[in-house]
């Protein structure tokens, strides 16, 4: 049996518990039960040493950025995130790519009978297990059973009551917020906000991102209740620079002497440059950083300059001692699907180029939209699809104010698994771009092969953007494409 085929059989096992990506529910989250199970297998999640990641935007790329100075600086790391793009195994792996055959299946070996034998005795009077639940639990085994060092944790949905909530890390990170599931997790920044400052820890350090006042002022009240040291990156920062790499000679624009080793080393992969200079301390403390940071990264836009910033961040103030060099190094090497992921697809006529982005919120649309205009300009084409809870006309009037100008736009929905509203997008795009440039229907395998089509025929970059889903979806077509 291959590794993937040990993961299949994990996953047809999961199918049968409620699973809250696909069927969102009210009043779904809770922790008795993941406080149970954990209890029952012994308590997985304190086997190593942890970072625990929540936010509204940006908390994959951050814990994908962490993961990978971590194993760069020798650390044996694992890395969970969520959602899948293609394989399930992208959730429960290492920032350089999946564990092997034999790490999940020794896992998984003893797992499902245990967990069978937990749940068909109905968790007592727990409320029953789900699929998320499950999902944390068996990377929290999985990890254990590996003998990970470190292991980096992006919570699922929220903070408070997510099923990741059971750990206590050695730091907690607070990335971007905005107004998101807001029937889940409360309909102001300072609602969500409060969700997300969960999982702070009573004395453990937290790291936030750039935040709008309100939120600010929640997690400096959450810290303080908790006696958490919290630090903040807009004042810690002194200069963030970043641009895209298009050719070569941008690529050593702007590098110093000092730093000209990791030019030569950003060449396959690299879409932008970021320096990064941190302030020296007030006292007479020993500042983070002994220098500025300067590097390559395969993750694009200047949201992600940021992530990178919070990132570099948080692994000094939990391992102060850290070189820069690692730092640069693993920074260069981390990737996550479907984040501005640049693809060739062919055909017996030639082929094109599309970059495949699961952004879903108004900023993170904003983000894509930027970093793709300045890299491919404009008049290209989008191909567009969000689920039903997405607040599409906002969405709309998003990508009509851009600089993209997009000349085609081919509207559908994302795939076949998560509740969509065709008709509602479509009104929604019509409402600000008439119908002269859209086309599309809910027939999302044709609409994504004609978009890749008319993308070669007319020789444009197309942008496949909306959802995780539709990135999955355009991922599967581009295996059989031609």
């Amino acid at each position: 049996m291959d590794e993937q085929s040990v993961m299949h059989e994990f996953e047809q096992w999961l199918e049968q518990y409620l699973n809250f990506e696909k069927t969102p529910q009210k009043d779904a989250l809770w922790l008795d039960t993941m406080r149970f199970l954990c209890a029952e297998f012994h308590q997985p999640q304190n086997a190593y040493k942890s970072i625990h990641t929540a936010g509204s935007k940006g908390k994959g790329s951050v814990s994908v950025l962490c993961a990978s100075v971590l194993e760069e600086a020798g650390f044996n790391t694992g890395l969970y995130t969520s959602p899948h793009v293609s394989d399930i195994r992208e959730r429960i792996g290492r920032a350089s790519g999946f564990l092997s055959e034999a790490e999940y299946g020794r896992a998984l070996k003893n797992f499902i009978p245990a967990a069978d034998f937990l749940t068909a005795k109905k968790l007592e009077d727990k409320k029953p297990a789900t699929w998320f639940e499950l999902m944390t639990l068996f990377c929290f085994v999985c990890f254990r059973d590996c003998a990970m060092d470190w292991a980096v944790f992006e919570t699922g949905l929220g903070g408070r009551l997510d099923s990741t909530n059971v750990l206590f890390p050695e730091i907690s990170v607070l990335t971007l917020i905005e107004l998101e599931h807001t029937e889940y997790l409360g309909n102001t920044l300072e609602q969500i906000a409060s969700e997300k400052a969960g999982i702070i820890k009573p004395g453990i350090p937290v790291c936030c991102a750039r935040q709008s006042p309100e939120v600010k002022a929640v997690f400096k009240n959450t810290a303080q209740k908790t006696g958490s040291p919290v630090f903040f990156l807009d004042e810690v920062i002194e200069s963030l620079e970043y641009f895209p790499l298009s050719s070569k000679k941008e690529m050593y624009f702007g590098m110093t002497d000092e730093t000209e080793s990791t030019a030569d080393k950003i060449q396959n992969g690299a879409v932008q440059k970021v320096r990064l200079v941190f302030k020296k301390p007030a006292s007479e403390n020993k500042a983070f950083f002994s220098r500025p940071l300067s590097f390559g990264l395969k993750l694009a836009g200047d949201f992600q300059a940021e992530n990178a910033a919070l990132a570099a961040l948080v692994l000094k103030t939990v391992l102060p001692d850290l070189d820069e060099k690692v730092i640069e190094a693993g920074f260069e090497k981390a990737f996550l699907p479907a984040r501005f992921e640049i693809a060739s697809f062919r055909d017996k006529n030639g082929g094109g180029t599309v970059v495949i982005d699961g952004c879903h919120t108004p900023n993170s649309v904003r983000g894509t939209l930027k970093s793709f205009y300045s890299r491919f300009g404009s008049g290209c084409h989008l191909l567009f699809a969000c689920a039903a809870d997405k607040d599409v006309e906002t969405l709309a009037h998003i990508i009509r104010l851009s600089d993209c100008a997009f000349s085609r736009i081919t509207l559908t929905v994302p795939g076949g698994v998560k509740a969509s509203d065709y008709e509602k997008t479509r009104k929604s795009f019509e409402a600000v771009f008439g119908a002269a440039f859209l086309c599309g229907s809910p027939d999302y395998e044709a609409e994504i092969r004609g978009a890749l089509k008319h993308a070669e025929n007319e020789n444009k970059v197309l942008l496949a953007a909306g959802s995780f889903y539709l990135a999955a979806e355009v991922k599967k077509c581009l295996q059989t494409f031609g």
